[in-house]
C-alpha cells in the first residue's frame, strides 16, 4: 500500500464524488444525516464536489482541497474554507478556518488516511500563518471525534441542533 496526501486535481471530481456518496450511503451519520433515505435526498454529490473544486482553484488563498490516496487511487479528502463562519463567543473568529468536510471511503476507513489527511492540513495551515481552524461534528460520529481529540483539537461548544443529533464544535490554534 502506498499512500500520498496532495492537492486536488480536477481529474479528481467524479472519484470523490463517489466517495460522498459511499460515505451517505454506507454511513449516513458520517455527514450528520439520522438515516440513508435523508442523506441521499441532501446531496447532490457531483454538483458539491465540482463547487468545492472550482473554489478551490479560484480562491486558493481561502479553499483547501486535498485528496487522500492509497496505490494512486483516491480514498478520501478534506475540504477547508476560510472564514466560512460568523465568529460567536463559542467559536473565536481567531480560528478562521473551517474543515467543512473530512470524507473517506468506508472500504478504506480506519487504515489511518482521515489521521493524515488533518495532519497534512494542519501542516498547511500552519505555514500560512494562520491562526488556528475549527470544524463541527455530530455526537453519532464517535470515531470522528475521538480522531479529532487525539489530534488535539478540543470541544468548545456544544450544541442540539434538533430532537436527533447535538453538535460539537471543536477547534485548535497554532
Amino acid at each position: 500500500m502506498r499512500s500520498r496526501i496532495r492537492p486536488a486535481a480536477e481529474a479528481d471530481s467524479p472519484a470523490l464524488a463517489h466517495i460522498l456518496t459511499a460515505c451517505a450511503t454506507e454511513s449516513p451519520a458520517s455527514l450528520g444525516f439520522v438515516s440513508q433515505a435523508s442523506a441521499q435526498r441532501h446531496l447532490n454529490a457531483a454538483q458539491e464536489v465540482n463547487e468545492w473544486q472550482a473554489e478551490a482553484d479560484f480562491f486558493p488563498e481561502s479553499r483547501i482541497l486535498w485528496v487522500a490516496e492509497d496505490n494512486a487511487t483516491p480514498v478520501g479528502f478534506a475540504y477547508l474554507m476560510l472564514g466560512s463562519k460568523r465568529p460567536t463567543p463559542q467559536v473565536p473568529q481567531a480560528a478562521g478556518w473551517k474543515l467543512h468536510r473530512l470524507m473517506v471511503h468506508p472500504a478504506h476507513q480506519g487504515q489511518g488516511h482521515g489521521r493524515r489527511l488533518i495532519t497534512a492540513c494542519l501542516a498547511e495551515l500552519a505555514l500560512r500563518q494562520a491562526k488556528g481552524m475549527f470544524l463541527v461534528v455530530y455526537e453519532t460520529q464517535q470515531q470522528a471525534l475521538a480522531l479529532y481529540q487525539s489530534l488535539g483539537l478540543q470541544p468548545v461548544h456544544t450544541e442540539q441542533e434538533n430532537k436527533f443529533l447535538r453538535l460539537h464544535y471543536m477547534a485548535t490554534t497554532f
